[in-house]
C-alpha cells in the first residue's frame, strides 16, 4: 500500500519543516496526535507536548486531534481507532519507543492504521520504533521495534549521540541498514524512494559502509516489505 513516511531526527516544530506540514493537509482534515511516548513522564509532560504539537501545526492551518492513546488498553479503545475517521495523517510525537511499541503492537489501533492509506509522521522514537529493533539501554538490552522497515535500523538525534550510543546502534544494525537522523533533519518517501529536507544530515550506514546525505538528496532506498502491506 502506498503511504508517505516524513521521519524527523527531531526539531519537528521548528520553522524550517513547516512546508512538510503543509504538504500532508487536507482541508477539512485533522491530525490525529499520539503521544504515547511521553506517557512514562506523566500527565503534565504528555498535555505540554500535545499542546506543543497542537501549537505547531496550527502555524500551518492543520487542526490537531488529541487520540486517547497511552497504553495498550487505550490502544484497543475503539475511542483511539475512531479518531484515523476523516484525519489527513497520523503524527506520532516523541519520546521513548518502548512506551509506544507496547501500546501499539498488534493493537485495534494499529491494525486499523495499517489498514489505511494516511500518511505517518514520527518523531525521535516516533521514527525509531518503525524499525526492526532499538537499544532499550546502554547496558546492551534490546526491544524489537514495530518492523514496518524489517531489516532497518532508526536512530534519531544521530549528531547529537555520544560515541559510546552511536557503538550501540552500529552493533545492534549488524549487517542491516542504519539510518542516523540528525537532529533538524527529515527523510521523507514511500517506503522505497526518498529526499532528505532540513539543515541536518541523513547518514546511512549498510554493507557497502558509510553514506552522509544532506537537503535535496533523492534516495533509493526499499525499506518496506512488500508483503507486509
Amino acid at each position: 500500500m502506498d503511504r508517505r513516511f516524513v521521519l524527523f531526527g527531531t526539531g519537528d516544530w521548528a520553522p524550517w519543516c513547516d512546508d512538510l506540514f503543509a504538504e500532508l493537509a487536507v482541508p477539512g482534515r485533522h491530525a490525529a496526535v499520539v503521544a504515547a511516548g511521553q506517557a512514562e513522564h506523566g500527565p503534565t509532560v504528555v498535555e505540554e507536548y500535545r499542546r506543543g504539537a497542537a501549537e505547531r501545526l496550527a502555524r500551518v492551518g492543520v487542526p490537531s486531534l488529541d487520540v486517547p492513546l497511552l497504553s495498550r488498553s487505550d490502544a484497543d479503545d475503539p475511542a483511539a481507532t475512531a479518531c484515523l475517521e476523516n484525519a489527513a495523517f497520523l503524527y506520532m510525537l516523541g519520546g521513548g519507543p518502548r512506551g509506544q511499541v507496547a501500546a501499539l503492537r498488534g493493537s485495534l489501533f494499529w491494525r486499523h492504521y495499517l489498514d489505511t492509506s494516511l500518511p505517518y509522521v514520527g518523531s525521535s522514537g516516533g521514527a525509531m520504533l518503525l524499525g526492526a529493533r532499538y537499544p532499550a539501554s546502554p547496558a546492551g538490552q534490546v526491544d524489537e521495534g514495530l518492523s514496518v522497515f524489517p531489516n532497518t535500523v532508526i536512530a534519531a538525534h544521530w549528531n547529537e549521540l555520544n560515541d559510546t550510543w552511536r557503538t550501540i546502534f552500529l552493533d545492534l544494525a549488524g549487517h542491516d541498514l542504519l539510518i542516523g537522523i540528525d537532529v533538524d533533519a527529515a527523510l521523507v518517501g514511500d517506503g522505497a524512494n526518498w529526499i532528505v529536507h532540513g539543515p541536518g544530515d541523513v547518514h546511512l550506514r549498510g554493507l557497502n559502509g558509510w553514506q552522509h546525505h544532506s537537503a535535496g538528496t533523492h534516495l533509493n532506498l526499499q525499506l518496506t516489505s512488500p508483503a507486509g502491506w
